[in-house]
């Protein structure tokens, strides 16, 4: 593992920088990357978001509510939201037996869904009922949801959620 760190001057143009890393002496390099340097665009509105439930069971398509709002109050109407989906399979737990948990350790899964892309309505809120494909196995699921709302030419702002 590499780490290092570049400070663009203030007066740096913006756009994509590329970096190479070489040992001295080689004319080729190890590694190659590049950043994107752009303007500083500060957060203009905030993402709330809730799941329908604390639980679901494996033939229920969740149902999550997304509301944004600018920072001054307005609505923030009409922009699009993309939902990322993650499941990883969880042990069951219980406070009676809190040494134990049950079901198998070795089965451990992650399943990710398509994300969902929506748009939010004019009073800057939307309601998406999610489709996991395949449909998930039995067992308990612990869902995470990221919810990004984005600003077209501006910036994204997500929350995450779980259940």
């Amino acid at each position: 593992m590499f780490h290092a760190s570049y400070t663009t001057q203030e007066t740096a143009q913006l756009g994509r920088y590329e970096f190479e890393l070489s040992i001295p002496g080689s004319s080729a390099p190890i590694s190659e990357t590049s950043a994107l340097v752009e303007a500083f665009l500060p957060i203009r509105f905030e993402v709330k978001a809730e799941a329908s439930s604390a639980r679901y069971h494996n033939q229920e398509n969740p149902e999550l509510s997304v509301e944004a709002e600018y920072l001054f109050g307005k609505p923030a109407a009409n922009l699009p939201v993309t939902i990322e989906s993650r499941f990883r399979s969880i042990q069951y737990e219980s406070a009676r037996f809190n040494n134990f948990t049950f079901g198998d350790p070795e089965l451990s899964a992650i399943h990710t869904s398509p994300p969902c892309k929506g748009k939010l309505d004019e009073n800057g809120i939307t309601t998406a009922t999610l489709k996991p494909e395949p449909k998930i196995s039995t067992g308990l699921w612990k869902a995470n949801w990221c919810v990004t709302v984005t600003e077209p030419g501006s910036r994204s702002v997500s929350k995450n959620i779980s259940a």
